[in-house]
């Protein structure tokens, strides 16, 4: 009687605590849903107010101006693609200075050495009078090619004319 009655307590005592250790997993597991619900009852809110949609807009709107930009580095690497195949063609460059004036380069004038580089810097000062700061290698008539520069505007006879006195250059070696 003893030892049953010793077995029967013991085994009760192992069904309580298994039976408690049950009650806390329920309560845990119940915890646990109750948060999901929650959570799943806000996002369930969310998608019925207006606050969907307004992030719907704004991620296409993003979405929008990444394609725009893209786009327009698109364009803009074609276009210097092609402007590097005109120079390449007319075998002339522009390019601004660090102090902000014009730097205007012709390659391939001589036939001999088609690396060979002349270039003119040329300034507007006060958006009204041109000069010439250096013009490698020099030459002749650069007073009379300024003056003229500044009667017309026109920079585009400008540099067919110092072109022309390049290849001048070249002709009178």
């Amino acid at each position: 009687i003893g030892a049953k009655s010793g077995r029967d307590q013991f085994q009760k005592m192992g069904t309580e605590k298994l039976r408690q250790e049950m009650l806390a997993s329920t309560n845990k597991y119940a915890s646990f849903a109750e948060t999901e619900a929650e959570s799943l009852e806000t996002f369930i809110t969310a998608l019925n107010t207006d606050e969907v949609p307004r992030r719907i807009q704004e991620a296409r709107d993003e979405l929008e101006q990444h394609l725009i930009t893209e786009n327009q580095k698109a364009k803009a690497g074609k276009d210097q693609d092609m402007l590097k195949l005109f120079q390449k063609a007319a075998g002339m460059e522009i390019r601004i200075t660090s102090a902000g004036g014009m730097k205007i380069v012709f390659i391939n004038l001589d036939s001999a050495d088609t690396d060979r580089i002349f270039f003119v810097i040329v300034d507007l000062v006060d958006d009204k009078v041109w000069n010439i700061y250096d013009c490698n290698p020099h030459v002749s008539g650069l007073r009379t090619l300024i003056e003229e520069l500044n009667s017309t505007n026109n920079l585009s006879i400008f540099c067919k004319q110092i072109r022309g006195k390049f290849k001048d250059l070249i002709s009178n070696k």
